[in-house]
């Protein structure tokens, strides 16, 4: 059942696209009250903000399922969760500042790191295009995990399997009301 709390209206629509580089991700959200963040959106905790939680070629599931002693030391660090990647809606035609979060190198990251994108008003709410590099979220998935050679994801060739991503979407709703 649909969170009470969200307005009547409200609703999400995402794209995603890839390519050898870049996950893209592009979504619409129908809210009659947007809130934007404060300070270019540094700030996605107060205003609406969107989140995707990714495990890399569901990489750290398969270490919880296989591999208990290992899942028992990334949990004692940071967490067992996926990394978030978080960013507010920060105004019409502004770049996003995404929040890294679930591991142990939590922080800003921006175009530099592998992730781009900007927030744009809509007639019925905001929308947001970014991308994030394959690299960005294995490197991140690394950190996580305290990836060896033996973790490496073949992607390409004679040696490749099929690509998966766990990814799942969060929407921070705020109102001025």
């Amino acid at each position: 059942a649909p969170d009470s709390a969200m307005p009547t209206n409200w609703s999400i629509t995402t794209y995603f696209v890839a390519d050898k580089d870049n996950l893209y991700v592009g979504f619409y959200v129908v809210d009659d009250d947007v809130v934007a963040g404060t300070e270019g959106g540094a700030h996605y905790q107060t205003a609406d903000a969107f989140q995707i939680s990714v495990d890399f070629a569901n990489k750290l599931g398969d270490i919880i399922k296989n591999d208990p002693d290992k899942a028992a030391a990334i949990e004692e660090t940071s967490s067992l969760q996926n990394i978030f990647y978080s960013f507010c809606y920060a105004g019409d035609g502004q770049p996003i500042m995404v929040m890294r979060e679930k591991c142990d190198n939590d922080g800003f990251i921006g175009e530099s790191d592998g992730i781009v994108g900007a927030t744009a008003k809509t007639e019925q709410g905001w929308s947001a295009e970014f991308s994030i590099s394959w690299e960005r979220m294995y490197e991140d998935y690394s950190w996580k995990s305290y990836a060896d050679e033996n973790d490496n994801v073949i992607i390409g060739g004679p040696d490749a399997k099929p690509m998966e991503l766990g990814i799942a979407l969060f929407y921070q709703n705020h109102s001025t009301k």
